[in-house]
């Protein structure tokens, strides 16, 4: 009788652990019901290579999922499949290519509904073994952010590739989109791909494709403060996207451990809708590293302030490295690496960025619209203030037009990288009838008003991506 009992016992119980997940499999791909633990359950089953499909409808995820290994995550289209995460700390997904393939990530529109601001977590959050040839992917999805001051992804390295996606900031002096912080290459002493000190790979030196992350075709809006924040040793290319009322900013090492490496804006649509009241204080503004910042097509920003603004925040501050006393200051705009230099970083030096400063200066060119390069207030060289360092430095001793920046002239030698992006194909690429039309010269706007208060671009926490504060000193 114990017997008997003990085997329907362990059927019963055998059973149950059958039924404990609602996939189905067939052959690789994986039907999920849409819930976290069910497409958490599907990951863990699935083999490399596998497609995870979350149906259509509305999900809210209170936990996260890790993806490891080459797989697909498909929704049915942003206007189907909805994910709420409810999550106020940690990543709702973490996503890290390895060796064995690509991960791929399409078709859901991401609400971030619980407050994960400060870096507390992400919706989304992307690294990639640098090793293996292989990135995470995400197109055709959305990620609204409206409810929370906050960045919604977040990219710990180079090589990440975006497109047809939606990214939507949470309005006045607000933020969202993607961070781009690769603090992982370490610091300028360290030597190999990804770090600062190596070779730009700008254009179509990114040989493989691989060594820049790139945002094309994609729309950014409703974020003012920022909807791209290009940080720690990030390569970061932003090419025929619409960005509405929002900012596309980069951090020097003024405010940043590392600061960005290099940043490529062009063939994009800047639109003014609603950008007075949103508080929209500059389309760029950029601290550190090399840029271009070329064709686009640009709407005046508010209130006749600049399109780009460009600082030295090192000079004023005394809260991040040594204040800088001299030109050039360490990693700012301008300022490259090459194997044949063997000058150190910055005045005072900054002895963790190791050796091979150059100048190597960035360019304002072919620039349209009301807010391009026949705006008077295109480029901006801006003072931090206040003057934490009291040695009176100003931005001009940094930043000079013909030495640190160039406009009306294309970068020397410079290519744009193919686009599309070549592994758009791999990753699922959709009908091409799809891709956004080319971008039209919008019709002339004229600035109105004056004032507004600054929106202050602030880095109090690295590991976190970022984050923004607004005030009128510039005080954090």
């Amino acid at each position: 009788m114990k017997h008997r009992i003990l085997a329907y016992f362990l059927c019963v119980t055998a059973g149950m652990m059958g039924v404990a997940h609602g996939y189905t499999a067939s052959g690789q791909t994986y039907a999920t019901d849409g819930s976290q633990r069910d497409v958490a359950s599907a990951i863990g089953a699935a083999r490399s290579g596998s497609t995870i499909v979350i149906p259509s409808g509305s999900f809210s995820w209170s936990s996260g999922v890790t993806i490891r290994k080459s797989l697909t995550l498909q929704g049915a289209g942003v206007g189907s499949t909805k994910i709420s995460s409810q999550m106020t700390s940690g990543n709702m997904i973490s996503a890290t290519a390895g060796k064995d393939g690509h991960i791929v990530i399409s078709g859901i529109n991401f609400v971030q509904v619980g407050n994960n601001g400060g870096g507390k977590g992400f919706t989304l959050a992307c690294d990639r073994d640098d090793s293996g040839g292989k990135t995470v992917m995400v197109h055709d999805c959305t990620f609204d952010g409206s409810g929370v001051y906050a960045y919604t992804v977040l990219c710990q390295a180079n090589g990440i590739l975006f497109w047809n996606d939606r990214f939507i900031g949470n309005g006045v002096n607000g933020l969202g989109g993607i961070s781009m912080v690769c603090q992982k290459y370490g610091p300028g002493t360290r030597i190999g791909r990804g770090a600062w000190n190596t070779a730009s790979t700008m254009g179509m030196d990114d040989k493989d494709g691989l060594n820049n992350t790139y945002v094309e075709d994609c729309t950014l809006s409703n974020g003012p403060t920022a909807m791209i924040n290009a940080d720690d040793n990030s390569r970061v290319v932003i090419r025929h996207c619409t960005v509405i009322d929002s900012g596309l900013h980069a951090h020097g090492q003024d405010t940043s451990i590392y600061g960005v490496r290099h940043y490529e804006i062009y063939n994009n649509t800047f639109k003014n809708q609603n950008a007075g009241n949103l508080n929209l204080n500059s389309w760029s503004y950029i601290r550190g590293g090399v840029f271009v910042f070329a064709n686009n097509v640009i709407d005046a920003p508010p209130y006749n302030k600049p399109t780009l603004i460009l600082i030295t925040q090192s000079a004023n501050r005394a809260d991040a490295i040594p204040c800088q006393t001299a030109y050039p200051a360490a990693r700012q705009v301008g300022q490259g690496w090459s194997a044949t230099s063997n000058a150190a970083f910055g005045n005072p030096a900054v002895v963790s960025n190791g050796k091979g400063a150059i100048l190597d200066p960035c360019y304002v060119w072919g620039n349209t619209g009301p807010g391009g390069d026949s705006f008077g207030s295109e480029v901006a060289v801006q003072t931090y203030s206040p003057d934490d360092c009291g040695n009176g430095m100003v931005g001009s001793t940094f930043i000079r037009k013909g030495r640190d920046y160039y406009m009306g002239t294309p970068k020397p030698g410079w290519t744009p990288y193919t686009y599309p992006h070549p592994l758009r194909t791999a990753g699922g690429e959709l009908d091409r009838r799809r891709r956004p039309q080319p971008h039209r010269q919008p019709p002339d706007g004229t600035a109105i008003g004056s004032g507004g208060s600054l929106n202050v671009f602030d880095h109090k926490n690295p590991a976190a991506g970022g984050a923004f504060v607004s005030n009128t000193t510039g005080r954090s």
